[in-house]
């Protein structure tokens, strides 16, 4: 076991998986707004709950120098199946708590 499966409780290596599942839509079906309001909803707290899981994916990233810091965006999309967005916005949100926390 690594030390980031330790820290995280998560299997994290390269072609992982996400931590947890967020609910599936059939693409064949017609999404109503409701339906779209609530999976954007569920997916803001999947990323919410998830956060302090990246948050530690992304220390460690930094403490090992296993990478440039610059990388873990991508790295973040590759291993997470994140959209760019949501890793940049991840890494982000990282970096302002780094700031905050200096």
């Amino acid at each position: 076991m690594t030390k980031l499966q330790e820290l995280t409780g998560q299997d994290v290596r390269i072609g992982g998986k996400l931590p947890l599942a967020l609910p599936l839509v059939d693409p064949k079906e017609s999404l109503t707004s409701e339906m779209r309001g609530s999976f954007f909803l569920e997916k803001e707290k999947f990323m919410e709950k998830n956060m302090k899981f990246y948050f530690t994916v992304l220390d460690y990233i930094r403490d090992t120098g296993f990478m440039n810091m610059n990388g873990s965006p991508r790295y973040l999309r590759e291993t997470f199946g994140l959209r760019k967005d949501e890793a940049f916005d991840i890494y982000g949100k990282w970096v302002e708590s780094k700031r905050r926390s200096a």
